[in-house]
């Protein structure tokens, strides 16, 4: 079990991460560049927010809402 899964456990023990999430964190992780497009309600927020929660990291977020 990666860090952050514990992390996100500890929040919320029934939630279960998607695979496109699973994979962009662990790109954030390994220090990639993480280019994600995914529809709505597919947890793009989770992805972003929880990173920096379990790592020293900066994220930055780009949105077309203003």
């Amino acid at each position: 079990m990666w860090k952050f899964e514990s992390v996100l456990e500890d929040i919320d023990s029934t939630f279960i991460l998607k695979e496109e999430q699973r994979n962009a964190i662990k790109a954030f992780v390994d220090r990639k560049d993480v280019f994600a497009v995914l529809p709505t309600g597919s947890g793009k927020s989770l992805m972003y927010q929880l990173a920096p929660m379990v790592y020293v990291m900066v994220i930055l977020r780009c949105s077309d809402w203003f």
